[in-house]
């Protein structure tokens, strides 16, 4: 028996995802197609009648969804296998990444003009955060179905006035909170540097800071995909690599036979990105090597399509990686540079120049970028140390290692 749900693209219902026998379908709304206002869920999407297959359909879908371990919990949670995506988003789906919302086709809908929230004081927030390992995504509470990918734990919720809320009934999410990774010193305020580092030497990222509630630090920061307009919340459509490319989550990995830097640029080309956003994502991958990211996958670079034009999304899930790692010279990076091996340790300035055969642009303009963003990176990184420092609510010894990195990374990129 096939089973249906709608979806829905800024509020407007785009299409329906089916499930039969295992397999998923998608075909956009007749209505959704002849309205002049109208975008297509993703660049592996396009808007015609067509009914998309499963080996489409699933990628995308299935990108919208957490990972690992989270994934399977919550799947034990709802009473269903890991691998059923849209038993999943019929429980989850209700506010995503980007402009997408699945419902139940019986679901009620929440009016755009009148969002909901439940507000939970410090103590419930407290519970609920340090609950995220047995309850992803706090997931179970009426009214309340969120799904967020990647394979961190995370609260997706908002901040108004400086007090948490739940959004209720698909009211769009505003921020993503994480509580420190289990086993790991100090991940919060590693990722807090490492992505005020980047806005500080120039890229574009967004608000982010730490909250604190009773005992414990919180990274929060801002949704890039979700914009206020006339005083509400509206969603703004955004995909990753990966989804445009038509990977499935599980493949993010170059090693995983997943997108590779060459496939990142010829994408850009294929939607059509403005040079801007290849010069981004030039600067993106050499501030990813210089902060020792192993983790910059495919589903770690997104595209975003305000007012339907294809730019490369602000910076999300910066970390060192590298100071995390037993073994640094054998770190890997999730995307081989030009050729190189994958570990970090092996870098070197001619696999930069390479960028050039792949990118578009000549030697000397990636050389330029390289050591335009190296030369200031130590002195950014060094006064932004300590300006977190001087605050003893981001007060942390892990600033000072992830500098070692980079000044270690520097110096293997320097001209001879």
């Amino acid at each position: 028996m096939t089973e249906v749900l709608n979806v829905y693209f800024k509020n407007k219902l785009a299409g329906c995802l089916s499930y039969n026998n295992g397999e998923l379908s998608f075909q956009y709304d007749a209505k959704y197609l002849a309205n002049n206002d109208r975008s297509p869920l993703s660049a592996s999407l396009p808007l015609n009648e067509s009914i998309f297959n499963d080996n489409v359909v699933r990628p995308f879908f299935d990108g919208l969804l957490p990972e690992d371990v989270a994934r399977t919990q919550i799947a034990r949670i709802l009473k269903t296998d890991s691998r059923n995506t849209f038993a999943l988003l019929k429980g989850i789906g209700a506010d995503c990444a980007g402009a997408i919302s699945v419902q139940p086709q019986n679901a009620r809908l929440q009016d755009p003009s009148k969002p909901e929230y439940r507000y939970i004081e410090d103590e419930e927030a407290y519970d609920i955060l340090n609950s995220l390992k047995v309850r992803p995504l706090y997931i179970g509470d009426d009214d309340f179905r969120i799904s967020g990918s990647g394979a961190q734990d995370k609260l997706i919720a908002c901040i108004i006035d400086n007090k948490l809320a739940l959004p209720l009934n698909g009211t769009p999410s505003t921020h993503i909170i994480k509580p420190n990774i289990e086993g790991y010193k100090d991940t919060v305020f590693n990722e807090l540097f490492c992505m005020k580092l980047a806005k500080a030497c120039g890229l574009n990222t967004p608000e982010c800071f730490i909250k604190t509630i009773k005992d414990k630090n919180f990274y929060v920061v801002e949704r890039y995909d979700r914009e206020k307009n006339n005083g509400l919340w509206a969603r703004i459509h955004q995909e990753d690599f990966c989804q445009i490319l038509n990977v499935l989550p599980e493949n993010k990995y170059e090693s995983d036979g997943g997108p590779n830097l060459v496939s990142c640029f010829e994408l850009l080309d294929k939607i059509k990105a403005p040079a801007p956003s290849k010069i981004a994502f030039i600067d993106l991958v050499i501030f990813n090597y210089l902060i020792g990211n192993g983790d910059a996958h495919a589903k770690n670079f997104s595209i975003l399509y305000k007012n339907d034009v294809p730019n490369l999304a602000p910076c999300y899930d910066l970390m060192c990686t590298a100071i995390m790692a037993p073994y640094y010279n054998k770190h890997r990076m999730a995307m081989k540079l030009c050729a190189s091996k994958y570990y970090m340790s092996r870098v070197k300035r001619e696999n930069f120049e390479k960028l050039s055969e792949i990118s578009g642009y000549r030697t000397d303009f990636i050389l330029k970028r390289l050591d335009s963003l190296s030369a200031k990176i130590l002195t950014k990184a060094n006064e932004l140390a300590d300006i977190l420092n001087s605050s003893a609510d981001t007060q942390s010894d892990v600033y000072s290692v992830i500098i070692k990195i980079i000044e270690k990374h520097v110096f293997m990129i320097q001209k001879n």
